[in-house]
């Protein structure tokens, strides 16, 4: 009876445990969705504030061109008027991207929007190149397959796609830190503008054991190439993805890992420095058994490695450790790409083989092969120096009886004269040929002391004091709805917004008549980077089909993996820097840049941009190509034109 009555007890036990998990479970089942729902709700109401930012109709299509009907731009031989009555961008010489400029597409009356007059997807291009007409469909079955070989690389593409002949190209991947890490057996290469078969040629006595991999820039990791086979002394592959391709032995991914480090170098005298180096590679279990190594080096000291694996209850001990010890040292840290900042003590979290991760925690051990970077995504950073928190206005950009929809372009070129040491003059009236402009006036000679920015450039300090508009540099930064009247307003507030608005009229003025020959040549790119080098920002004007935006460039990053992608960080007045760090949990926001060749203009490199900085809210604000946008750069009022 007694044993009956323990096991009945027991199995009440059990069901009350089960209930009692089934509802926390609910309950965090419940949670989760309140969370999540939340977070929905919160990036809803983001990207409408996003959507009702003010937007300036000035920077439009037809305020840039209407002035400029009889010109032609660049390579074109239309008429600005001629290619707008067309329905084309007057500074794309190939609307359609289809190899044809519009000019010729429209002397052989072709459609110079579309890439395919036949809609049988092969350019017009191509057909004319091939001899063949390019109003004619075509059955893609009566293409018959060929090749295209690069004895170089040791590449042969086998398609039966025509467009392939005139727009693939096959490149060598240069990536020293990566070629470190998985050892490739050959030269990693990049396809682009193919999908399709490629045959790869592979150094004699490989064995089968290896493998092909994307190296997929977005994540920063391999992923296998899904069809491939070899074929002799090469290996066969399925093309699908415009990524690096590896070739290495697939043991090598069995190396990797994520490795926590801790090196503490206390100096002895007259042996030197004594390094204890800690290594903990993060697997699934803990193991308390360390293998030690001792490096006894002629300049730098004893070295004594200590290697590890540690679980995953360790390694979140490790994180929170580390957490706590940036906000103890990152204060003091004074050279942050200085290898010998954190001399006596350095710590931290490294991806990739053991070899790899030693040459990390301990470069100066191997200088020879130092691999500088800014940052985990970049490879090389220009900076001009400007800082949101110092040089950028704290309040935002605002709606006025003078620009009704938004002062920007005046905001980015205050900043930008202030900034890189041009003149402002403390009295002006502005004449134009535009009504919008002419007449725009302001006079701050009596009370300049009251704007100390002019003369330490700390933009951020100026703080609004009319009641009016004060709470623009407290708490709220945009206010949508409000329209200021720079006459209601007392000073210094007044003479402030007043030349603000002048320097909107004097900006866009300069936008619409010194407007660039072209905007995506990568030339433009250089010169950029030369400005921000020498410490000066660069003023980007975006337009677009009815309004537009202006932004100042402050610093230039080049992708840590793609050479082809470049960020260019922005002050953008629209959302200031307190708006940014409260609202979007985030210090900065960029353009993206990606360059691109032309093979069918001989290898002509262009670029394009898209500036949507808020996407992961689910916010179309911004510009870009893909939405026939425009942006063009400017330096101190002058157009940057290419070389």
């Amino acid at each position: 009876m007694g044993v009956d009555k323990a096991l009945k007890a027991l199995k009440t036990i059990g069901k009350i445990f089960l209930y009692f998990v089934i509802i926390i479970f609910i309950i965090l089942l419940i949670g989760a969705g309140v969370i999540w729902g939340y977070q929905k709700y919160k990036h809803h109401q983001l990207a409408k504030e996003l959507e009702a930012l003010p937007m300036d109709d000035s920077l439009s299509y037809e305020n840039m061109f209407q002035d400029h009907m009889d010109e032609k731009l660049g390579e074109n031989k239309m008429t600005v008027e001629e290619k707008l009555d067309r329905g084309l961008n007057p500074y794309e010489t190939d609307t359609s991207g289809n190899g044809l400029s519009d000019d010729e597409a429209v002397e052989k009356g072709l459609d110079p929007k579309k890439f395919s007059t036949a809609d049988d997807g092969i350019s017009d291009y191509v057909k004319i190149e091939e001899g063949l007409d390019p109003k004619e469909e075509i059955d893609p079955k009566d293409i018959e397959e060929f090749t295209i070989e690069d004895e170089d690389l040791g590449t042969t593409l086998k398609t039966d796609d025509l467009n392939a002949k005139y727009f693939s190209t096959v490149e060598n991947y240069e990536q020293d830190e990566l070629d470190e890490i998985y050892q490739p057996v050959r030269d990693p290469i990049r396809v682009h503008n193919y999908d399709g078969e490629m045959i790869v040629d592979m150094p004699d006595g490989e064995d089968k054991d290896i493998s092909a991999y994307y190296f997929n820039l977005e994540k920063g990791e391999m992923e296998k190439v899904k069809k491939q086979k070899w074929i002799n002394n090469a290996m066969e592959l399925n093309i699908d993805k415009n990524y690096p391709i590896y070739f290495f032995d697939d043991d090598i991914l069995d190396k990797l890992g994520d490795y926590y480090y801790f090196r503490i170098s206390p100096y002895i005298f007259g042996p030197g420095y004594d390094h204890k180096v800690f290594l903990f590679k993060r697997g699934l279990f803990t193991d308390d058994l360390f293998e030690d190594e001792k490096i006894d080096d002629p300049d730098y000291g004893v070295i004594e490695i200590s290697k590890a694996e540690i679980g995953y209850l360790y390694s979140l001990f490790l994180d929170a450790l580390y957490r706590t010890l940036d906000t103890i040292f990152q204060p003091l840290d004074g050279a942050d790409d200085n290898i010998y900042t954190r001399i006596w003590l350095d710590y931290g979290k490294v991806e990739g083989t053991e070899e790899y991760v030693q040459r990390e925690v301990m470069p100066w051990l191997y200088e020879d092969e130092e691999i500088e970077t800014e940052n985990e995504n970049s490879k090389k950073v220009v900076d001009s120096g400007f800082r949101l928190k110092h040089h950028s206005f704290r309040f935002g950009n605002m709606k006025t009886e003078i620009g009704e929809n938004g002062i920007c372009a005046g905001i980015s070129r205050t900043t930008e004269r202030i900034y890189n040491n041009q003149d402002i003059k403390s009295k002006r009236t502005y004449e134009s040929d535009k009504d919008t402009f002419d007449g725009l006036h302001y006079d701050i000679s009596g009370n300049k002391n009251d704007y100390p920015f002019f003369d330490d450039g700390q933009l951020f300090d100026y703080t609004f004091t009319d009641g009016m508009i004060s709470h623009l540099t407290e708490d709220e930064y945009i206010d949508g709805d409000l329209k200021v009247d720079s006459g209601m307003l007392s000073e210094p507030d007044q003479s402030l917004i007043r030349l603000l608005e002048t320097q909107w009229g004097v900006a866009n003025d300069k936008i619409i008549n010194n407007k660039p020959d072209t905007n995506k040549d990568v030339s433009i790119l250089e010169q950029v980077e030369d400005h921000l080098a020498d410490g000066q920002i660069v003023m980007a004007a975006f337009l677009g089909k009815d309004s537009g935006h202006s932004v100042s460039i402050y610093k230039m990053e080049y992708d840590r993996y793609d050479d082809d992608l470049i960020r260019l960080y922005v002050y953008d007045p629209n959302r200031p820097y307190e708006e940014l760090k409260e609202k979007y949990d985030r210090k900065e926001i960029y353009i993206e840049i990606n360059k691109r060749k032309m093979k069918a203009f001989s290898n002509i490199e262009i670029f394009d941009f898209s500036y949507h900085p808020f996407e992961d809210i689910g916010s179309d604000y911004g510009y870009s190509d893909n939405n026939g946008d425009k942006m063009f750069l400017y330096h101190n009022d002058k157009p940057i034109n290419p070389k």
